[in-house]
């Protein structure tokens, strides 16, 4: 389904980083929904007020807010925030059992989350850096195996795994360019998905918040 037209002020709370977000920012853009990119800073102590100020549920981030109909919502987790956008762009998986392998697929990619973290500056020892890299390329494999001869995680169509995984290699291959050498199907998978016109548009345009948040 479109975003209904009864929806408006949508804004996507999140942190200077990448991370949880840059793919519901992709998911919003082919939706063709107009939102605000709220970010949350460190340095500047936003997010440490906002979270003494219990701003979010969870205290935690990403959250999605927006006004549909007159009542206001406030949407925390990234997995909910990507089944509402998912279904806002046309990306939902309609099948029963496909939308069980792309839950499967998001929920295995954010363990990925966590290493990627790390390249996002948080550490900056090299050599754990590379014990989590180590971590990541093994998890990777994982991901490969249960991509298997599909096309996307969604099986034959894209779905917010393919964008979440994506992004979370994206980051490590700025550290790695080979990251994926080894592991030839996510390697092509990892191409189709650079190609997607929305995918494409994007990374042409976006701005460089991990880099400003260090």
């Amino acid at each position: 389904m479109p975003v209904p037209s009864d929806v408006s002020d949508v804004v996507l709370h999140y942190l200077p980083v990448r991370a949880k977000a840059e793919h519901l920012r992709v998911l919003l853009h082919h939706a063709n929904c107009t939102f605000e990119d709220k970010i949350y800073g460190f340095a500047d102590g936003a997010w440490p007020a906002a979270k003494e100020a219990h701003t979010f549920t969870f205290d935690r981030l990403p959250m999605l807010t927006f006004t549909k109909g007159g009542q206001k919502f406030a949407i925390p987790e990234g997995v909910a925030i990507s089944n509402l956008v998912s279904k806002w762009a046309g990306l939902a998986p309609a099948d029963d059992e496909e939308a069980a392998l792309a839950d499967a697929a998001y929920s295995a990619a954010g363990d990925v989350v966590k290493i990627e973290l790390i390249y996002n500056g948080f550490i900056k020892d090299k050599e754990a850096n590379d014990k989590f890299l180590a971590g990541a390329v093994t998890h990777l494999k994982h991901m490969q195996e249960l991509l298997g001869t599909n096309a996307f995680f969604g099986t034959q169509a894209l779905c917010a795994a393919d964008f979440l995984l994506f992004f979370l290699c994206d980051s490590m291959m700025a550290y790695r360019p080979e990251l994926l050498e080894d592991m030839p199907e996510l390697k092509t998978w990892f191409a189709k998905v650079r190609e997607f016109p929305a995918m494409a548009k994007y990374l042409e345009v976006r701005s460089d918040i991990a880099a400003a948040a260090w």
